[in-house]
Formats: C-alpha cells, sequence, structure tokens
C-alpha cells in the first residue's frame, strides 16, 4: 500500500524537479551553499551568518550532505533534495499509520496520495524551497505514534519514546515545543522516575546542543538564535498592520510571541487535569497547535505549512463534514497562493518568471518579494487557516461530548 504512493510521490518530484529551471530555487538553498561552504573551511556558520536559527542538526546534516557530494560529485542541492524526499517519505508512512489507528477502515492509500503524494504544497517546500522542516515533521509524526501507541498499550516505554521523539523534532528545530502539554495527561501514567526521565528526553537534546554553541558564541547564540522570532511582516497581523499602516494592529502582532509562549505553558500546567484524549484528539490538537503558530504567531515561512499538512490528513477520515469542508477549501486557496509566491516572488525561485520573464511578470516578481505583496497575496490564505483553527477547535470541544467508543 505505502510504497505505491511513495512511487507516486518519487516520480512527480522528480518530474518537477526535471522540469524546474535550474537556477529556481529559494534562497534558502543559497543560505544552505554557503553553510556548507564555511564548514568546509572549519568556520563556524552561527557566528559569521544569520542564517541559522535553531539547534544544531541541521547544521550536522548539513557538513554530512557537504561530504556525500563531495564524494558522490551530485550538487549539494540534489543532496538536500534527496534527503528531505526521505524524511518526506518517512512522514507520508508515519500519518498512514496514524490515519489507520485513528480510523480503521479508511482509504488510506487514496488519501494519502491526494492528500500528500500529489500535494502541491509540499512539492513547493521540498523540491524547489528546499527547506528542512520536514525533518521535524517526521520525528513529530513518529513521537504521535508513540504517543497514540501508549494510550493502547499504557506502556511506559511508549511514552517515554514520544518524549524522546519530540525531543529530536525541538533539536531540529524549536517550534514542536508548542506540543508539550500533549505529553501531560500521559505521564500520571507512569512513575516518577520515569517522568523525569521523560522531561530529560524531551529537553536534554536540544539543550545540550544549545549549550555547547553558547559556550563557544554566546553573543552570536543570543542574537540569532534565542532571540529569534521567525520573519514578521510578510503574513497574517504583522503582515497586515505593516501593510495598512495599522499601529495599534501592529502592537497586537508584537504580543502575539509572549501570548502564545504563555498559553503553551498554561497548557502544560493545566494538562495534568485533563483526562486522556482519544487518538484522533490528540492527533487533531497537535495539527491545531502548530497551525496555530504560524497563524496567530509573530513570523512566517511558506515552509511552515509542512508542519501541519500531514496531521490534518491523519484525521481526515474522522473529521466532521464542516472540517472536512474548510479544510477542502483551504486546500485549494493555499495550493494557490504557493503556486503564485513560488511561481513569483524572487526569495521562494521565481519558477515562472524563468519560464517566461515578461516584463510583467518580472515586475510582479518584485513586487512578490516585497513583504507588504506577499502578505496582500496570501491574505485569503490567512483568513482560510483562521476559519481551519476556530472549525478545529469546535471540533475539539463538540468530541468532548461524546461518549467512549461512541462516533459522533
Amino acid at each position: 500500500m505505502y510504497l505505491s504512493v511513495l512511487a507516486v510521490a518519487w516520480i512527480v518530484r522528480l518530474l518537477f524537479t526535471i522540469l524546474l529551471p535550474s537556477y529556481a530555487y529559494s534562497w534558502d538553498i543559497s543560505s544552505w551553499e554557503n553553510v556548507a561552504s564555511l564548514l568546509g573551511t572549519g568556520e563556524n556558520p552561527y557566528a559569521s551568518t544569520t542564517f541559522l536559527n535553531w539547534p544544531p542538526l541541521w547544521m550536522i546534516l548539513l557538513d554530512g550532505m557537504a561530504r556525500i557530494s563531495e564524494w558522490t560529485g551530485l550538487e549539494l542541492i540534489t543532496v538536500i533534495r534527496l534527503v528531505l524526499v526521505a524524511f518526506e517519505s518517512l512522514v507520508i508512512v508515519l500519518t498512514g499509520v496514524l490515519l489507520s489507528r485513528i480510523s480503521p477502515g479508511a482509504p488510506v492509500r487514496t488519501i494519502l496520495l491526494f492528500g500528500m503524494a500529489l500535494n502541491p504544497v509540499a512539492i513547493f517546500v521540498i523540491c524547489q524551497h528546499g527547506n528542512f522542516d520536514v525533518i521535524a515533521t517526521a520525528f513529530v509524526a513518529a513521537g504521535l505514534v508513540a504517543l497514540v501507541s501508549y494510550g493502547s498499550s499504557r506502556d511506559a516505554v511508549d511514552w517515554l519514546l514520544a518524549c524522546l521523539l519530540f525531543g529530536l523534532a525541538i533539536l531540529t528545530k524549536t517550534y514542536p515545543v508548542a506540543l508539550t502539554p500533549l505529553l501531560v495527561p500521559g505521564a500520571r501514567g507512569v512513575r516518577w522516575k520515569e517522568r523525569v526521565f521523560g522531561g530529560a528526553l524531551l529537553v536534554g537534546p536540544a539543550a545540550l546542543g544549545m549549550a555547547v554553541l553558547y559556550a563557544l558564541e554566546p553573543e552570536a547564540i543570543m542574537r540569532n538564535v534565542l532571540r529569534y522570532r521567525g520573519r514578521p511582516g510578510s503574513f497574517g497581523l504583522s503582515g497586515i498592520a505593516g501593510s495598512f499602516d495599522l499601529g495599534w494592529l501592529a502592537g497586537i502582532a508584537q504580543l502575539a510571541g509572549p501570548l502564545l509562549v504563555a498559553a503553551v505553558l498554561a497548557g502544560t500546567v493545566a494538562a495534568w487535569w485533563w483526562r486522556e484524549p482519544e487518538p484522533r484528539k490528540v492527533v487533531l490538537a497537535a495539527a491545531l497547535i502548530l497551525l496555530a503558530i504560524p497563524t496567530l504567531g509573530p513570523g512566517f515561512g511558506m515552509q511552515y505549512a509542512v508542519w501541519f499538512i500531514a496531521f490534518f490528513v491523519a484525521i481526515w477520515a474522522s473529521a466532521s463534514t464542516r472540517l472536512k469542508a474548510m479544510l477542502w477549501i483551504a486546500f485549494g486557496v493555499s495550493s494557490m497562493t504557493y503556486f503564485i509566491l513560488y511561481g513569483y516572488a524572487r526569495d521562494l525561485g521565481q519558477f515562472m518568471t524563468f519560464l517566461s520573464g515578461t516584463p510583467r511578470e518580472v515586475e510582479f516578481g518584485r513586487w512578490a518579494t516585497e513583504f507588504s505583496g506577499q502578505t496582500m497575496i496570501s491574505l485569503p490564505m490567512f483568513a482560510c487557516w483562521v476559519v481551519v483553527l476556530i472549525a478545529g477547535l469546535a471540533e475539539i470541544r463538540r468530541r468532548d461530548a461524546v461518549p467512549a467508543g461512541k462516533t459522533p
């Protein structure tokens, strides 16, 4: 089953890459090439560039991919794409596992085929953007599988494995720390020693990696990593505030980061008294948390969609008709938005400009590269994401009233 879906995904991505103009790749790819070059000369890219704003796993992988590129003669961008497709393939399989456990009997192959293998958003992010967020998504997906398994097995090892996998996701990028509340209800079923061990597995990998980097370059780590807040001004509240010169909205947007952090801390504490949620509710909650960060947060990147796509696919078969309708609309609008921005924005690769390049398209590309242009183009997508967030929260509340073992 999975092999057929993966084969379609690989073929589509291969064809897209072959048809993609050779220079149609994002500025992130150029940054990764720069980082690899610095590592090859023994320099610390955390100190000499502003390209790395996360714990060090991606830097380690980049160094390894640069060595593979040198040994095999393949271009670094090709090696990066192959590695990212491999992790995306893992995400597809893990999503299928979640889908099967949440909705036994669901048409897993069909849902994975249209939700992930042929998803244009995922194709753009993996093949043209070359961003590594899919690696964190793979760890999160594996962690959710372990957490769902713990709900039925009550084996502490499953809960500890979920802690470790979420910890590896945080080592890749810091945003999965927002999923901490999902681990708390299960902690009631393990011993204190296991809770302490689970906490160490959750925060230990990233804390150790950052401690080493901080010891070497404290100012650079404080400036580029610990104070990093994404890319404000190109999407959502911060983008609207800047585009329409709404000072009061800019003030609200600046509070988004602290409010999200406070919400995670409050949720972590409150989660101790939650009854353990059913598997579909765990995965839906993860999807909504990961959707809320870029939608309501202080900064945005086009790659952030891969944070949550897989988990909405995983709950598709068990979702209500209303939520499915909202997801269909959001999927269509998001796909069109990504086509336009990856087609014309210079920082994202502008493949359409390379294919035709009329003066009008070049001028549109300049505007699409500006923060105000990206905000305006993505306004419908932002509205759809907000609606999905509201509909998903309503779905969770509605399911709270459903007795165990019954389907609404």
